[in-house]
């Protein structure tokens, strides 16, 4: 059975912009944190901002976004729908993970946001398994 005609090209697109966000963390690693949801410039402490250890951690989400993006256009590139399917469900684990955190230390609307992505991630996986 084939894949639904839906779920390649909204993967696709969820993937173009989870790969345009990670790159965006090098750039504008505050920007990049206050978009996900978490407001790292209000935070309080003796580290300037600069020094901040949470700030330069989100690259290293970054990284993730763009690796996972790679991975997926890889399997694209194979004509693989299953495992590209079998990789969004699986990315509804860290969807789910960045809604609680989000949702501990972010604002409420960002978090269902994620739990939102969370949502059409899985539905797509769905879609390309079917």
């Amino acid at each position: 059975m084939a894949p639904h005609p839906w779920a390649l090209p909204t993967a696709i697109i969820w993937n173009l912009a989870g790969i345009a966000l990670g790159l965006y963390t090098f750039v504008s690693p505050l920007s990049a944190a206050h978009i996900f949801g978490l407001d790292l410039a209000n935070i309080t402490g003796a580290e300037s901002l600069s020094n901040n250890v949470s700030l330069r951690m989100v690259p290293v989400f970054g990284g993730r976004n763009i690796a996972i993006g790679v991975a997926f256009f890889a399997l694209y590139w194979q004509r693989m729908p299953k495992a590209m399917g079998t990789l969004l469900l699986s990315l509804m684990v860290s969807g789910t993970v960045d809604t609680v955190v989000t949702g501990t230390w972010g604002p409420s609307d960002k978090a269902w946001t994620h739990a939102l992505g969370s949502a059409v991630l899985g539905l797509c996986g769905w879609g390309l398994l079917m």
